[in-house]
């Protein structure tokens, strides 16, 4: 698969699941996320890459998952 440009995708006022690691050293690894579609269906996408845009206390990622065989982008942030 050859994809040359990322989509963006917009979930917004909606909780996701993230299924991650967390290394020795402390850090977070994202490797999934799960979410309800607008059917309410439970969709689940593993994360192909991803970039911690982590700031003092607020956790941020930003994620590249396959939907429909279409790269796209997902930021996602703790929201306390």
């Amino acid at each position: 698969m050859t994809i040359s440009a990322y989509e963006p995708v917009v979930i917004m006022d909606n909780r996701v699941d993230l299924i991650c690691q967390h290394t020795m050293e402390g850090n977070i690894i994202p490797l999934k996320i799960r979410l309800r579609d607008e059917d309410g269906e439970l969709q689940e996408f593993a994360v192909k890459g991803y970039r911690d845009k982590s700031e003092h206390s607020l956790m941020s990622f930003e994620c590249v998952i396959i939907v429909r065989d279409v790269k796209k982008i997902i930021d996602l942030f703790s929201m306390d």
